[in-house]
């Protein structure tokens, strides 16, 4: 009986040993989820089991939206008797007549970079009033000009843009000429104009690049021809991440930087017919 005895308690040390024997290689590392350099593969961080995917995924191909930009017509006026001429500045041509942007003062002020100052569109000696108010004479070298002379097929003229007095820098009025109907258009927006072959299709495309200020952050406009008017897109960076604290940046080669502060996500799209397509970084 009492050998039964040892061997049962030797049966229970050794037992006892072997689950307490530690290697020298340490806990076992958890596994973590594969990591992949496709930036077509959707960006979704590691989570946590019941995690729901985060609202800042973006999708491999979005179509935008384009609705119909609004324009308002410029009326036909003669200069006040009490205005003092600033400056004129050369827009290009117009049906094969020059078109001017004429500036005033007011008589009773001196003329000086921060004056502010009244335009007026003149053209075949009509003149077309602005209804903008400028701070101070602008030009091309300071990037307050814009001579841009873009056709929307053959109904629509953007002859130019000039920087706009406003609460921050890069506030931008645009002349257009509607030539089936002549007459002179305006539309103003927050942002640089840019006239670049953004789908690769070797025809140019007018855009408004949007450098971001106070808490606007930047953001890409993209403007087309429908076949009877001139299309505006939706935001660009909105598309993409479906929030108002994203930005859209276009970089090198045509490609456009698309991301969130919040979470620091990001993509890169190109924009060919209409849609944003993601590709590799």
């Amino acid at each position: 009986m009492k050998r039964l005895l040892l061997l049962i308690c030797s049966l229970i040390w050794i037992a006892a040993c072997s689950s307490a024997v530690q290697t020298d290689e340490g806990p076992e590392s958890p596994v973590l989820p594969m990591q992949t350099n496709d930036a077509n593969a959707p960006i979704t961080p590691a989570q946590a089991p019941n995690e729901s995917p985060p609202a800042t995924s973006f999708a491999a191909e979005i179509e935008l939206a384009f609705t119909p930009l609004q324009m308002n017509p410029l009326n036909k006026e003669r200069p006040s008797r009490q205005w003092l001429l600033a400056g004129e500045l050369p827009l290009g041509n117009v049906l094969d007549q020059p078109a001017t942007l004429v500036l005033f003062g007011e008589d009773d002020q001196e003329i000086s970079d921060t004056s502010p100052l009244h335009a007026m569109i003149r053209h075949n000696d009509d003149y077309y009033v602005l209804p903008y108010e400028l701070l101070g004479i602008p030009s091309i070298e300071n990037s307050s000009l814009f001579l841009l002379n873009y056709s929307f097929s053959e109904r629509y003229l953007l002859v130019g843009g000039l920087e706009l007095y406003a609460n921050g820098p890069g506030l931008v009025g645009y002349v257009v000429y509607d030539i089936a109907n002549g007459q002179w258009l305006t539309f103003d927006r927050w942002g640089k104009p840019q006239i670049i072959d953004l789908d690769s299709d070797g025809k140019e495309d007018f855009i408004i690049q949007f450098e971001g200020l106070h808490l606007s952050f930047p953001d890409l406009t993209i403007y087309a021809w429908s076949g009877e008017d001139i299309q505006e897109s939706e935001s660009v960076q909105v598309a993409v991440t479906g929030i108002s604290k994203g930005y859209a940046l276009l970089g090198s080669e045509r490609k456009i930087e698309i991301g969130t502060l919040e979470s620091e996500t990001h993509a890169l799209y190109v924009y060919r017919e209409g849609k944003l397509i993601r590709i590799s970084s």
